[in-house]
């Protein structure tokens, strides 16, 4: 046993420094896999921490991944209750992460301006932590958390000073939309004004969902949540929207095909309780289908096989 902890930990040190892995400045990133790892790779190595086999590098990386979950929490505006998901109080997440925090400069900025704010004027819209930089586009662009928690876009001026515009963002997916438009202005030819017009729509209407992942989790409605999610996918007129809800629909498919197998249903008689959908052959394989892409992109990859053996032994039909 004490060698399987021994590979086991081994395997997470070598495979779990999640900086490298999650794209947090590229919104087509899925913030559900960047999530799912995170909360899967932390359990088990806060577990390992309680052993013996517990050492200080790993102690590092439990810490650095209860950075992550709070980053990407915030990040992407996602409700997340650490005491509900890990059975750990959000007091005690923040300890981990902030011992992490207290070796990296960057991390610790960010930390503060998400938590405590011993360093930003609380409350402040004109004190910005500025997160990152990006000089791709017809004009410097700048993205920052104000005192207010919220994300902002800006752009560095002829005068080499930084410029924000007043609008704040509840994620960063926000503000980085913004620079499109405002980048649309002044090279129509690479970026299309409509379709970040559009962009801008469908990922409001996405980050409802966003937000209300974990409430979704328990839904007794899935099958009803399922048809709305699709109908708002079928309307997307830009990529970014039809992305954002590609990930929502095969996410809301997961559940359906883990809600018939836990009632020892196929899908299609699942289907055939709720008047939702109609219970179909072709409705029950495309929610299968589904399911299995929402597994290949999504779900953690120690945790794939789980998954798709509980999709190979679900009947559609």
């Amino acid at each position: 046993m004490m060698q399987n902890h021994e590979q086991t930990a081994q395997w997470h040190l070598e495979h779990s420094r999640l900086a490298t892995q999650i794209a947090y400045r590229d919104p087509r990133q899925s913030w559900l896999s960047a999530l799912n790892c995170a909360i899967a790779r932390f359990r088990t190595v806060r577990i390992l921490c309680m052993h013996s086999i517990g050492t200080d590098a790993l102690r590092q990386l439990r810490n650095e991944l209860a950075f992550h979950l709070i980053k990407i929490s915030c990040w992407w505006d996602i409700d997340f209750c650490s005491c509900a998901t890990l059975g750990l109080g959000r007091t005690a997440l923040l300890g981990y992460a902030s011992e992490h925090a207290s070796s990296n400069m960057e991390d610790e900025a960010l930390l503060d301006v998400l938590s405590k704010q011993d360093y930003m004027h609380r409350g402040a819209r004109d004190h910005i932590l500025v997160i990152a930089q990006e000089t791709e586009l017809p004009f410097t662009a700048l993205y920052g958390i104000d005192g207010g928690k919220s994300f902002r876009f800006g752009w560095v001026g002829e005068d080499g000073k930084p410029h924000w515009s007043e609008t704040s963002y509840n994620d960063f997916i926000g503000a980085w939309i913004s620079s499109r438009l405002m980048a649309s202005q002044q090279d129509a030819e690479r970026f299309k004004q409509d379709e970040w017009i559009f962009a801008r729509r469908e990922h409001g209407q996405a980050s409802i969902w966003h937000r209300r992942h974990f409430h979704m989790l328990d839904n007794p409605c899935i099958l009803r949540s399922y048809v709305g999610a699709d109908a708002q996918y079928l309307s997307c007129r830009s990529t970014l929207g039809k992305i954002e809800f590609e990930r929502i629909v095969n996410g809301l498919a997961f559940r359906i095909a883990e809600e018939a197998f836990r009632l020892d249903l196929s899908i299609r008689n699942l289907l055939k309780q709720d008047n939702a959908l109609p219970a179909s052959l072709k409705t029950s394989m495309l929610i299968k289908q589904r399911a299995r892409q929402h597994v290949r992109t999504n779900v953690d990859v120690p945790q794939q096989a789980e998954c798709n053996s509980m999709l190979n032994q679900l009947s559609a039909c």
